[in-house]
C-alpha cells in the first residue's frame, strides 16, 4: 500500500510531489530558477529601498538630514540625468 500512495499529494503539502514525467521535472527545475531570480532580485530592491529610507530620511521639523560623509547626496534630487539612466 505504501508503494500505491508514494507520489500521491497530501494536504497541506509544502514542496512538489515526484514527477513522473521528464516535463514535470523540467517545470520543476524551471521553478526553482525562477525563484532563485527572484529571490536576489527582492533583495536587492529591499536593500535599495532600505538604504534611500537611512540616507534620506528626514528630521521633525521636515529638514532632510544627511548622514555623515554623504554631502554628495543633496544633488541626487532632481537630477533628471541620473533619472533617466
Amino acid at each position: 500500500m505504501a508503494l500505491v500512495c508514494a507520489d500521491v499529494a497530501v494536504p497541506h503539502q509544502i514542496n512538489f510531489q515526484n514527477p513522473a514525467t521528464l516535463v514535470m521535472d523540467g517545470i520543476i527545475d524551471l521553478h526553482h530558477d525562477v525563484m532563485t531570480f527572484l529571490v536576489f532580485i527582492v533583495l536587492g530592491v529591499v536593500y535599495v529601498l532600505g538604504s534611500a529610507i537611512v540616507h534620506y530620511r528626514a528630521n521633525e521639523a521636515g529638514h532632510r538630514e544627511f548622514a555623515p560623509g554623504m554631502a554628495a547626496a543633496r544633488h541626487v534630487n532632481h537630477h533628471t540625468a541620473l533619472e533617466v539612466i
